[in-house]
């Protein structure tokens, strides 16, 4: 027992020089250190812990990320993560900070998005990911670089996105997003004003209709497909340009009509002079 005591106070040494302005209890100190090592392929904060990284960087190295406690991101970032568990009583605060995760996000209990940045990235797994219970964040990106892959989110939940939102396949490797379930969808709430990102995705059993419309042109324009059980993503017909102008920002009411009242007149005016090469605008003399 001596010897491990000793074993610990070195490791506790190292992980706050690592982590200069983040605090942590104990107990779970330790039980993060441990886990550091290669006989372990799970950190967990369990119930009743808390840490915090402050600045810090937290490297997973391909391990699954249990919370049972707090833990909150600060101004930090936890990448390398497998799976993402927040268990029930569990919180994971997002703060400022960023987690990058390459399996599934499993949510119940409290994620708190704060202005995090929550990213589904390739580094450690090609298999399926889901995403369970009902989470809020402020960004989120699922980006696939190298093989096909499908974000399967449970049926019936609702993902809300405040401020961004990113789906991203590759050419000939589309990003696969679907229901958990087969014609039960599940629902996607984008914010309206929040920023969107989407290429390369094929989606299927996801309803939008709470929020803003997502990828507000043909699928095609995406180079994306969109498949059966889907509401309020793309728009039906290539040639339906007033609809796309609509996710213009201020390019609504009045000041769509307006927008198209002038185009119509400089056309009428080229039309007379008989030249389409260059449109020309002479205001009119009283």
């Amino acid at each position: 027992m001596h010897n491990l005591a000793e074993y610990a106070d070195r490791l506790a040494d190292r992980f706050r020089r690592q982590f200069p302005t983040g605090s942590l209890s104990g107990t779970l100190l330790v039980l993060l250190l441990l886990a550091s090592t290669p006989t372990l392929a799970e950190i967990t904060v369990p119930p009743g812990a808390a840490i915090e990284l402050g600045n810090g960087e937290l490297q997973l190295n391909c391990r699954r990320a249990t919370v049972g406690g707090i833990m909150s991101l600060d101004e930090g970032t936890a990448t390398g993560a497998t799976t993402v568990v927040i268990q029930p009583g569990g919180t994971l605060a997002g703060a400022n900070g960023v987690i990058e995760y390459s399996g599934d996000w499993l949510n119940d209990g409290a994620f708190l998005p704060g202005t995090s940045m929550v990213a589904l990235v390739d580094d450690c797994g090609t298999a399926p990911s889901l995403m369970t219970g009902d989470n809020t964040f402020y960004r989120y990106s699922a980006v696939t670089r190298h093989f096909p892959r499908a974000l399967e989110v449970a049926a019936g939940s609702e993902q809300r996105f405040m401020t961004g939102l990113e789906l991203r396949g590759t050419d000939g490797g589309l990003l696969v997003l679907r229901s958990s379930v087969t014609d039960s969808p599940a629902f996607f709430v984008v914010d309206e004003g929040a920023q969107q990102r989407i290429d390369y995705v094929a989606v299927r059993d996801n309803d939008a209709s709470r929020g803003a419309r997502i990828a507000p042109a043909h699928p095609t324009v995406f180079n994306s497909e969109r498949r059966s059980g889907v509401l309020n993503w793309f728009l039906e017909r290539i040639d339906q340009g007033l609809d796309s102008a609509r996710a213009i920002p201020g390019l609504q009411g009045f000041g769509l009509l307006v927008m198209i009242f002038l185009v119509a007149l400089l056309g009428m005016r080229a039309a007379r002079a008989g030249n389409f090469r260059e449109l020309t605008y002479t205001k009119e003399r009283k």
